[in-house]
């Protein structure tokens, strides 16, 4: 097993505000296997509809701009 997959695996979902990334989003929140979600949105993270919680961050990123994407 690669020392990877022993640690989990961290994930990027752009789109989350969306109703399929939210859901994607409540999804691998229950699978043990992922380590941690960056959920991008185009909106304030703090109006994101899921719980809080320390394997997700919330950010909001205009994916249209090169510098918050740099940045990101």
């Amino acid at each position: 097993m690669s020392a990877a997959r022993k640690r989990g695996q961290s994930v990027l979902i752009t789109g989350a505000s969306a109703p399929i990334g939210e859901r994607l989003v409540r999804s691998l929140l229950d699978d043990s296997r992922i380590r941690h979600i960056i959920a991008v949105t185009g909106h304030p993270p703090e109006h994101f509809p899921v719980a809080k919680s320390d394997r997700l961050t919330v950010v909001q990123v205009d994916l249209k701009r090169s510098r918050e994407v740099h940045d990101l």
